[in-house]
């Protein structure tokens, strides 16, 4: 700091290299303010150079509002719980396997034996009344059982029946060669089936179970055959 007022910076060998060119204001004061600037004044309080490196001031945090239960002194409220999710309940079978059959009705297998020189025509006729049911491996509700039968119907192309009762009008003749046996026997076309019961429950997991049934359809029919010794 010359007596002139100028700020000089001096290298060895008394070399000035810069200057802030003030010279002209004896008496000034070089002056490190609190914002960050450098200032140089002149007599008189008269700013005469700086470095121009002031700050903004950075303005206070805003104040905290307090809550409104802090403010009336309640207790703040708990946060409700999300509802659980739900589901409808709902069925679906698949169909594993399918094997079709006749399946004789109770008390409607029939053997005779022709005992004489010649053959004859035997007649066989439907004992009424015998009934043959659907049936499940295991007990499953009414909705999970309408879903079987229709996915069992969809699949095997049949009209299927929850019973099918034996009838008198059914009846058949064939002829039975001399010493032989005749024997027939009247049933109703099945489908015995396997699959998998896919249960919705009502939280929405999916439970499974392997099912398996005999469902009659409305289809009848005889089976006869001719043998030299009576069925076991």
């Amino acid at each position: 700091m010359q007596a002139d007022g100028n700020v000089v910076v001096i290298a060895p060998g008394n070399r000035p290299i810069w200057s802030t060119g003030t010279n002209g204001n004896p008496g000034s004061v070089l002056i490190a303010q609190s914002d960050g600037n450098l200032v140089l004044v002149a007599p008189g309080n008269r700013p005469v150079w700086s470095t121009g490196t002031n700050q903004p001031a950075e303005p206070p945090p805003p104040a905290a509002t307090p809550s409104p239960s802090a403010a009336t002194g309640s207790p703040t409220p708990k946060t409700a719980r999300p509802t659980p999710k739900t589901c409808p309940v709902s069925h679906r079978f698949v169909v594993e396997r399918d094997t079709a059959y006749t399946r004789p009705f109770p008390g409607n297998r029939f053997s005779n034996y022709n005992g004489t020189p010649s053959a004859l025509t035997v007649t066989f006729k439907a004992t009424a009344g015998r009934t043959i049911s659907s049936s499940l491996s295991t007990t499953v509700s009414a909705e999970a059982k309408v879903a079987i039968l229709a996915s069992v119907k969809a699949t095997v192309g049949a009209t299927l029946s929850e019973s099918s009762v034996a009838s008198t009008s059914n009846s058949v003749s064939f002829s039975v060669p001399s010493r032989k046996w005749g024997n027939a026997s009247y049933g109703v076309i099945a489908h015995e089936i396997s699959g998998t019961l896919m249960t919705t429950e009502r939280n929405c997991k999916v439970s499974k179970r392997t099912i398996t049934g005999k469902f009659p359809t409305t289809r009848q029919s005889w089976t006869a055959s001719i043998t030299s010794k009576p069925l076991s």
